[in-house]
């Protein structure tokens, strides 16, 4: 999956993590408390593992895209490449600078 795609489903989820996290609060606290019938059991656990499955897929996407964020930086600031106008000249140590403007004189 591409990074375009990535952020397409970060732009188009509905529920967050944190949102999940909570539905599975309420089904646990319904649950504890005898809400359900013992016949919708299955399908309260089956939605259930749905949720966390989702919550997990979400959190494995955005650790995906700060990691690869993280990456992209680091070649910003040891390679010198860069995005957009700016120079894509590596990196020069000020003291390299000095030097080299010396030499020019």
């Amino acid at each position: 999956m591409n990074q375009v795609e990535q952020v397409d489903l970060m732009q188009t989820q509905i529920l967050g993590l944190k949102e999940l996290a909570q539905m599975v609060a309420v089904i646990d606290t319904c649950a504890s408390r005898g809400t359900f019938k013992a016949e919708e059991f299955s399908t309260i656990g089956r939605l259930r593992e749905i949720i966390i499955a989702e919550s997990q897929t979400q959190a494995q996407i955005r650790q995906a895209a700060q990691q690869q964020e993280a990456t992209q930086e680091e070649v910003n600031l040891d390679g010198g490449m860069t995005e957009g106008n700016e120079t894509s000249e590596p990196a020069v140590d000020a003291r390299e600078k000095l030097k080299r403007s010396k030499g020019k004189k």
